[in-house]
Order: C-alpha cells, then structure tokens, then sequence
C-alpha cells in the first residue's frame, strides 16, 4: 500500500495533530511488538487491550506516526514526526484497506461459511496458482482486524486474483468486511452452529453468512446445505453451486483406510469428469475441494488443471492434520470445533484404520448460548461406539461425557489441557490413534506438540 498523510485524512476522515501531508505512508501496523522501522502504527481498542497503552512502545520500535482516536498528555511528549486523529481507529482501518482495494483491478473471491472456510481458501489459492499469480489471506485473518491486515499487503500490481476469508461471529460483521473487500465472487461453505451464541439460530447464521452475496458477480454455493439450497432462487446474481447434485458433482466418493478422499469430479456444463485424489482425509474435504473446483471452473482453468491444484494442495496445520509419532498416529482438528465439526471428525475418526485402539480426546465448544448443554449432550449420545477411551477437556465437554456413558465404557474428564498427556501415557501402545478437537481457546494443540516431544518408549504398558 501506499498513501499520502493527506489521503489518509480524507479516507478516516482524520486530523492532523503533527507532520506533514505530502508525508508517505508504505505500511500500517497495529501491533507495537512486530511493527517495521517506518510503519505507521494504528492504536486499535478492544475489549481486553487499548493500543494508546503501546504507544511509546510503537515509537520506540520504529513507527514512523501513530493513528489514535484521543489525544492526552502522554502523546505529546512522544518523538514521533506523525500524529493521526480519526474518529474510530477500527473504522479507519478498515477504511484504509478498502481504500487500497479500490487500486486492485483483478477479481476479488470471499470465501466464507461455519465450517471450512481457510481450507477451501487454500484449496482455491492451490488451484487457482496453477494458472494465475494468486494473492490469499494468510493464516485465518478473516475478521475486523485481520481482513484489513491482510487486504492492506496485497501486492496490487504483482497479483491477477486475490482470494480472502471473511469470519463473523456477530450480526453485521460480513456486511462490513464484504464493504471493505469488495468481492467479484462470494462463497460459501455451509451453515452451521458456530457462533449461535450471537447470531441466535441457523436462520441468523444463515443471513449473516448470505449478506456477502450482496453485489457480487458470481455466487458460489454448497447445493448439499438445505439453506443454501433454498435461497438460490431468489438470488439475481449469476450462481454456482456444489454438491453431490448441482453443477459442479462429486461422484464414486471413496475414503481409503486412511481416511485420504479420492471422488470423480463432474462438470455438467462440459460434460465431462476428471478422477481426483485429495491428499488430505475426510469426507467433508470432498465438499472443499468441489467449491475451489468450482471458483477455478468460474476462472476458466481446465479439468486438467484444477485436478492438478487439488492434487497438489498441502493440509492445513491443525485441520484433520494426521501425525506419525513414534509409532502412534494423531489426528490434530485442534483449531476449532462446533457440534457440526466435531461430529463430522467424529465420524472419521470412526472410519479410520487402527492397529491399536482409538483415543478421542474433545474439548468445549464454545460460543453455543442457550443451547450449549444441549448441543454437548448431543454429541456424546451420538459418539461412535468403536472409541476405546474417550477424554473430554474443560466444563461444558463434561455434558459429553455424560451424553456417551451409555456408548463407551472408558471415559475420562479432566479441566484442562495440561491434564490430558499424563492420562494418554497410561494408554498409549503402538498402533493407538489419536483425534484432538476443541475450541481454539482451549489450546489443545500444546497437547499435540507435548506428545511429538515425549521421549519414545521401549514397550507402551496399558493399565
């Protein structure tokens, strides 16, 4: 990016407190720790932190100007050539990077959805960079703060299509972050419970993920998800849909004894299909791969190519991420989980080969509301029956454990992470399988990182 100090006050609808106009901004941060020698640093405000706590810290670092909502005392004894007033610091942001959008003449494709969502944006990035020079969203910078991060280092002149992740989990976010990114395509995976909690009901998470087809060319949508479905009739804008029935068909789908997807992939507008083998397992990733199909045949890649970028696609860390360990295999989904999530993971695990036995290890879902000890409970009555230890971490995953007495006959709740390799040490053999899945507050992936640590043993004991 680059604007000039007056551009910058005309977008947030700034003030100048010090410096110059004809002054030239390259980069923004909002983080004081990481910032560049140079950077112009923004003091967002949050629920748990206040940028203007960092500011010192910011021109200590490098920044070459601050970005503020309020001025005081402390401010104007900073050396700092730069100082910005604007009204809302998160608003300014934002408005910065739909500024920079605003300079970027390829397509612009959203991918949103409850579940997901940064797979399939790396699936499409892996196709789409077959023929294109692609610029993607790193990580899962997907919500008000991390969109403009990512929009705001998209390489205007050096990229031919940029693909970005849009996440929510209150009513309204995606109409402003499908402001700021403008998108030529809207996606979406599916609708699902994550983040009920705000959004009310599927209904609410319905419309709040379908407010991104506002103004876009292209619509591309999961014909398998019955909201979906349904609202594509009244849709104006051109569309795409995904399926087992639709325009862009999985067929023959298999899942090998390891859990890796292979379909045969049909396009029904070409009338022909292409054999594709996943790299990554599960059956839901069949459904990733047909919507990254679906956006490279709406780019106008061949059936060819997009197999190759399917083909090629590298699993992302901590999504149904399977890990050979000293003769044990874990499942990292140690992300993210809601009910619809767990149970498909679940459902996989069941599926999968073991030479030992199957340990589940599953955390709280959070953000579920009212519906919370529901919607536990739920999952432990539908646990599959093949788990020879299932091991709940937090309070709220204790309604699963309750939910599965009557399923599995070994079953262990403990509070928190730090709790669970003790427990997995007393079992573990070779030849054992492991899921971990939870909320990303939980942090069960240290759980993960302390088994790849573990000092291997010469015979595994059960007791």
């Amino acid at each position: 990016m680059q604007f000039s100090v007056q551009e910058i006050i005309n977008i947030t609808d700034g003030q100048l407190v010090r410096g110059r106009l004809d002054q030239m901004v390259d980069r923004v941060s909002t983080d004081s720790r990481s910032l560049c020698a140079g950077d112009l640093f923004l003091a967002l405000l949050g629920e748990h932190f206040d940028g203007h706590d960092f500011l010192s810290q910011a021109v200590f670092n490098g920044a070459m100007g601050l970005v503020v909502s309020r001025v005081d005392i402390s401010l104007k004894k900073l050396d700092v050539s730069l100082v910005i007033r604007v009204p809302d610091t998160l608003q300014a942001y934002g408005d910065l990077a739909k500024a920079h959008r605003e300079k970027f003449d390829g397509p612009v494709i959203a991918v949103t959805g409850s579940n997901g969502k940064t797979t399939t944006k790396e699936m499409i990035n892996s196709v789409l960079s077959v023929k294109f020079r692609v610029f993607k969203s790193e990580k899962n910078y997907n919500n008000l703060i991390g969109l403009p991060k990512s929009l705001l280092e998209l390489p205007v002149q050096k990229s031919e299509i940029a693909v970005f992740e849009l996440g929510t989990n209150r009513p309204g976010e995606i109409a402003r972050l499908t402001d700021i990114v403008r998108p030529t395509v809207g996606l979406i995976t599916n609708i699902g419970f994550s983040h009920i909690k705000f959004l009310q009901d599927l209904d609410g998470v319905a419309k709040e993920k379908c407010s991104l087809l506002q103004n876009v060319s292209v619509a591309i949508l999961n014909n398998n998800d019955t909201r979906l479905a349904n609202i594509q009739t009244d849709l104006t804008t051109n569309r795409v849909n995904f399926g087992t029935d639709g325009d862009i068909v999985a067929q023959n789908i298999h899942l090998n004894c390891d859990g890796l997807a292979s379909f045969q992939l049909v396009i029904n507008q070409l009338d022909r299909s292409i054999p594709i083998h996943l790299p990554c397992i599960g059956y839901h990733n069949v459904f990733n791969a047909l919507a990254a199909a679906a956006v490279g045949y709406w780019a106008g890649l061949t059936l060819e190519q997009i197999k190759t970028g399917l083909e090629t696609f590298r699993t992302v860390q901590m999504r149904l991420q399977s890990i050979n360990i000293n003769g044990f295999r874990i499942i990292n989904d140690a992300y993210n989980a809601n009910p619809d999530s767990v149970q498909s993971a679940l459902e996989l695990f069941s599926d999968l080969h073991a030479n030992g036995e199957k340990i589940a290890v599953l955390g709280d879902m959070l953000e579920l509301g009212e519906q919370s000890d529901r919607l536990h409970l739920q999952i432990g009555k539908n646990i599959p029956t093949n788990l020879d230890l299932l091991i709940t971490v937090g309070k709220l995953s204790r309604q699963i454990a309750k939910g599965a007495e009557k399923r599995i006959s070994h079953i262990i709740s403990c509070d928190s992470a730090e709790d669970v390799v003790p427990i997995i040490d007393r079992h573990l053999s070779d030849g054992d399988i492991i899921l971990i899945k939870g909320s990303r507050r939980l942090k069960l992936e240290q759980i993960v990182e302390e088994l790849q640590n573990r000092e291997p043993k010469d015979k595994e004991l059960r007791t």
